[in-house]
């Protein structure tokens, strides 16, 4: 299996529910806000700390190898009203 493809079907599934702990996105916020924008989140699976980023009101986009995160990503970003740009 490419390492790409863990991250799919099931495992993107359960990765939220059985995820046991979010980042605090404080940091990255006050990093962005210190060097500028945009910025870029690498790895940004299903929207943790990227969809509070963009609810900060900062210019953050996402990429990620996964497209199952990413389509969880973009639900997730449509149910709080929020654009979310995400490459993958």
């Amino acid at each position: 299996m490419d390492p790409a493809d863990f991250y799919s079907g099931i495992v993107a599934e359960l990765y939220r529910p059985l995820k046991s702990v979010s980042q605090d996105p404080e940091p990255y916020a006050a990093f962005i806000r210190q060097v500028g924008v945009p910025a870029l989140e690498l790895g940004c699976g299903d929207g943790d700390p990227l969809l509070e980023l963009r609810r900060r009101g900062l210019e953050v986009e996402g990429v990620d190898s996964s497209a199952d995160m990413l389509e969880r990503l973009r639900r997730r970003a449509d149910e709080q009203g929020l654009p979310a740009t995400v490459f993958h």
